[in-house]
């Protein structure tokens, strides 16, 4: 449940599989009033095809891929949802009590439900919309605000303030999230293109703001781009293991020194100039473990060289 609700809030693309109609529908049409009080952008189509097309026996990033039937959820790896933890356990107790009523649910039709289902309904939306307004609560303070003379408001969100606010555990999922924002929100703005004003500014208003608009849908499709090459290079295509199998570091404490080497050298590319990254070398890296690191960092050195 959670790992569809991840997909949603990053705009994958959702595939749900399901021979009942009914349910099919359902399942489809919640996705609206549980990310509330965010809208939904993207195109939804409740209904269904006989036999599934091609295109979703196919793996791609950006699909999940729900059956109703066996109760999977199956994607490729999603970055885990900020306050994870403290989110399952408020749903726990909820979800026990839905699926109690499991079996009288299969026996009447999806539109009818007891007063214990309704009341069990209504708490896990009220959970789900004060986990996502809590997401947001902290905004304000990210944003510069500047009133202009006509007493209009232009705010402006500072993107690395926000994230930096967060756990490092859940800057993943929040960048992500940013991102997917960022897009849906600049094609909003530069297909209706409503920036309000008067008729002397509307003209160089108009230019501005879509120059911006534009730098700024940019840069989200690079970064969303940049993380779908990735997880395509290292998922699917199995790139670490192909490099460890190259070295002769097929076992698993290879396998893992390999993956933390890609990750490390990732993270300076990133964090400082990319020649930090570029200039690391596996030896001088191992070298560096057994030197400096833990007793498990020494054993992941020693098992590369």
């Amino acid at each position: 449940m959670l790992k569809l609700f991840a997909g949603i809030l990053l705009e994958k693309q959702i595939v749900v599989i399901c021979p009942n109609l009914g349910v099919l529908s359902a399942i489809v049409l919640s996705v609206i009033p549980m990310i509330r009080p965010f809208q939904w952008q993207s195109l939804l189509l409740p209904a269904g095809v006989q036999h599934k097309p091609p295109v979703i026996k196919t793996k791609a990033s950006n699909i999940v891929r729900i059956n109703v039937q066996k109760d999977q959820v199956k994607t490729w790896s999603l970055p885990q949802l900020p306050r994870f933890e403290e989110l399952v356990s408020d749903l726990g107790p909820i979800h026990a009590r839905l699926s109690c009523k499991n079996a009288l649910a299969k026996r009447h039709p999806i539109y009818k439900c007891n007063e214990v289902q309704a009341e069990a309904a209504w708490q896990f939306f009220n959970v789900m919309k004060s986990y996502l307004e809590s997401l947001c609560s902290d905004l304000r303070s990210h944003t510069i605000t500047n009133v202009q003379s006509n007493n209009e408001r232009v705010s402006l969100l500072l993107k690395d303030s926000f994230i930096d606010s967060f756990p490092s555990k859940d800057r993943p999922f929040v960048k992500l999230l940013s991102a997917s924002a960022c897009v849906a929100l600049s094609l909003v703005r530069l297909v209706h293109r409503h920036y309000g004003g008067s008729a002397d500014a509307r003209t160089n208003r108009r230019s501005a703001l879509d120059i911006f608009y534009g730098l700024a849908l940019a840069e989200a499709l690079l970064f969303l781009v940049e993380k779908v090459l990735w997880q395509w290079r290292v998922g699917h295509r199995r790139l670490l293991e192909r490099v460890a199998k190259e070295c002769h570091l097929a076992s698993a404490c290879g396998a893992v020194a390999v993956r933390r080497f890609f990750y490390d050298s990732y993270s300076r590319c990133l964090n400082g100039s990319i020649f930090d990254g570029l200039h690391m070398d596996l030896v001088s890296y191992a070298n560096d473990l057994l030197t400096a690191g833990s007793h498990d960092e020494q054993r992941l050195g020693a098992c590369v060289l």
